[in-house]
């Protein structure tokens, strides 16, 4: 075992540090684990580490600031960077949410690669884990999912595969069903999914599927210019939507954005150019792996109308300064600042 794993162990006896589930409706943070977080725990308990409390900070924090609050501790998929450092007062980062990319031994060739195949790399990925039937395929799974790596058609069916399944599973589900010699295009029978008593679960997962691809066919298509001189084209949703982007993509649609003031969300499948260029012209929010902009620090200044024409680049996209949310040229608030 070497120094750096060491070290990782010993932060989490101390304690984990991972981000909640943000409600942009309540502007708090739930103690609610994401799959990503949820397997990393799940790898240190396999490895025997007595992992110590487990403190849920908002997924926006930043690991300089987590490190001088949480001294000592092992910080879990938050922070904004990519990879693993090691600070001086033993804390222990460990997140793929900065702007570069990272490429640790057993990366299948992604970039941002989830924080659990990180921990499980430096845990010894191409040996001790061997012995636990299904956890290789079970992190690989989690890495798909969490970087948008699932094979196409995969929500529509989601009931009764692992895509849907893993909603309601933990992480020792997860790795038994792929122990099983199950994959991600495994369809499992009624037969099967009452054996393992999923009926009900069937059910909820597929109103969740019919849900979302009923927003989606009922929202407001935008487009935007690309890079390539052709036009991106998306969706905007208003309020928050399950599996709303997974529906999307399957839709063939190149991004999807959500208004959930005071916050909101515009996702792409992968990394691209446009991204950035979009955060620009909504003038708020934060790229998020290149693939992502994510507005829920502050308060959105934007209305609907505004957000969609700043995606779209039409219009007097830009807010006004005396925050009422308007398009500056036609805001009449009663500010100096409006038009």
């Amino acid at each position: 075992m070497n120094e750096e794993t060491v070290k990782i162990l010993a932060a989490a006896k101390r304690g984990i540090i991972v981000s909640g589930k943000f409600n942009p409706r309540t502007q708090q943070v739930d103690s609610v684990l994401d799959g990503d977080a949820a397997m990393s725990l799940h790898l240190l308990k396999i490895q025997g580490c007595e992992v110590g409390k487990t403190t849920f900070v908002h997924p926006g924090s930043r690991a300089d600031d987590l490190v001088r609050e949480y001294p000592g501790q092992l910080v879990l998929d938050v922070g904004g960077i990519d990879g693993i450092e090691v600070y001086d007062n033993s804390s222990v980062v460990i997140d793929h949410h900065g702007e570069g990319s990272t490429a640790a031994a057993g990366d299948p060739g992604a970039e941002h690669i989830c924080t659990a195949w990180q921990l499980a790399d430096r845990l010894g990925l191409a040996d001790p884990w061997h012995e636990v039937p299904g956890v290789i395929d079970a992190v690989q799974f989690i890495h798909d999912a969490d970087t948008n790596k699932l094979p196409q058609g995969s929500f529509g069916k989601s009931a009764r595969t692992i895509l849907g399944l893993s909603r309601y599973f933990g992480p020792e589900q997860i790795i038994a069903f792929f122990a099983k010699s199950n994959d991600l295009e495994t369809v499992l029978s009624d037969s099967q999914l009452e054996e393992l008593g999923l009926t009900e679960v069937l059910k909820k997962q597929q109103e969740i599927v019919n849900a979302a691809f009923a927003v989606i066919h009922a929202a407001k298509e935008v487009e935007i210019p690309s890079n390539e001189g052709l036009k991106l084209k998306g969706i905007v949703v208003e309020g928050q939507v399950i599996g709303g982007s997974f529906a999307a993509y399957e839709r063939g649609y190149d991004f999807y954005a959500s208004f959930t003031p005071p916050s909101w969300a515009v996702n792409f499948p992968a990394p691209r150019d446009e991204v950035v260029a979009t955060q620009r012209r909504l003038g708020e929010g934060k790229v998020i792996r290149g693939s992502m902009i994510l507005c829920n620090e502050i308060p959105t200044e934007h209305t609907l109308t505004s957000f969609v024409e700043a995606i779209e680049g039409s219009g007097n996209f830009r807010p006004c300064a005396c925050r009422s949310g308007e398009p500056w040229t036609t805001c009449h608030a009663g500010s100096p600042h409006c038009g």
